[in-house]
């Protein structure tokens, strides 16, 4: 074979390839606009926002898992069943570790009893839960709604929002592993026990699952321009969006209090940089929200200084300065009673105790909200 004939099958296997690729991509993103626009121009969707603001409102949860319920007897997965079931069970982190109330509503509409397959997950823990016994925002409670986003996601309800947040929240609890072991590094555990080093590893694996997901939807969603903005483009529920991002960002800061640094299609501080414009224009119900994580996520992956908390601490402190404290989202209220509540990861009093070290418009905040220097 000559080289020119050669040259000219490798130019055609060449552009064989970018083509495929190329069709492969306009079929997926068709088809995900189709579902969004099915999905945004839907009969249900005032009924579907009316019952998402009454129960992330705290008012009754009831009307978005009847919602749901009702989604799942269709076999409809779209973008509303999906964001429904996330903020059905999202309310745990709103209600003070609730389990109960997700576990009651499952066994109360035979249509969604596929989750209680996440009993298969952690036995032991639903075992529990069925006798009334797991404590309400323990780790055996985070442990069975990670689960519960686990069959999820399998069973195809899982999205952005949902792959973020379980990443976030394996983090956390490879990071409760990593202090543990810190705390007794010589102490031998039985062969039935689950050493604190066994936990940790286990919690990076499951944390690793949903990162690669959320780095799929970043890769597949930005292909054309290769630049973040490009999400400005997808038909999405805004609210989810942000949840995902965030939870995802904060996902990989708070990895590198276990020894691990990933490679990552954006860096933490671009997508917080996006997020912030995402929260300013469109959802300003969780711009302190927004703003504060980042700074604690950055205190967890022991990153934290007096320059990167400074910018987004002085937007959550000018939220809370310029909105009425009536208006205020609970995330504020948690910070300030952080001292006193006993929480863990981005509301520790650790946490909030460090942030307050590395930035004096912070601390002066907290001081005008009733913190002692003894509380410093």
């Amino acid at each position: 074979m000559d080289s020119n004939t050669k040259k000219t099958k490798i130019l055609i296997a060449l552009i064989s390839c970018a083509l495929l690729a190329g069709i492969v991509y306009y079929n997926y993103r068709s088809a995900s606009v189709q579902e969004n626009n099915d999905v945004v121009t839907s009969d249900h969707t005032y009924d579907f926002r009316k019952a998402l603001e009454d129960s992330v409102g705290s008012v009754d949860p009831a009307p978005l898992q009847n919602f749901f319920a009702d989604k799942v007897s269709r076999s409809e997965k779209d973008l509303e069943a999906k964001s429904a079931i996330y903020w059905i069970t999202h309310r745990y982190f709103d209600n003070g570790g609730d389990i109960y109330e997700i576990y009651d509503f499952i066994q109360a509409r035979p249509e969604v009893a596929f989750l209680n397959d996440a009993a298969l997950i952690y036995p032991d823990i639903f075992n529990g839960i069925k006798n009334r016994t797991v404590a309400n925002r323990s780790a055996d409670s985070l442990l069975a709604l990670l689960a519960y986003y686990e069959v999820i996601d399998v069973n195809g309800y899982g999205d952005i929002a949902l792959w973020g947040m379980a990443a976030n929240r394996y983090a956390e609890l490879a990071y409760r592993g990593e202090v543990m072991h810190q705390n007794e590094p010589e102490k031998v555990y039985a062969k039935e026990q689950v050493s604190p080093l066994e936990f940790r590893a286990k919690m990076v694996d499951k944390t690793m699952h949903f990162i690669e997901r959320s780095q799929d939807f970043l890769l597949i969603n930005t292909l054309a321009t290769g630049k973040i903005e490009e999400l400005n483009n997808i038909v999405m529920i805004p609210d989810d969006l942000l949840v995902g991002l965030n939870q995802y960002a904060a996902a990989v800061e708070n990895l590198k209090s276990v020894g691990m640094e990933i490679h990552t299609p954006f860096e933490t501080n671009d997508i917080y940089n996006f997020n912030y414009e995402l929260a300013s224009t469109k959802v300003p119900r969780l711009y302190f929200f927004t703003n504060y994580l980042y700074a604690a996520s950055l205190v967890t992956g022991g990153t934290a200084d007096t320059t990167n908390v400074a910018l987004p601490l002085s937007r959550a402190v000018g939220y809370a300065v310029k909105t009425p404290e009536a208006e205020w989202r609970k995330s504020v209220s948690r910070v300030i009673n952080s001292k006193n509540a006993n929480e863990t990861g981005m509301y520790a009093y650790e946490t909030v105790k460090k942030l307050a070290a590395l930035n004096p418009e912070f601390r002066n905040w907290l001081i005008s909200q009733g913190w002692n220097k003894e509380d410093f």
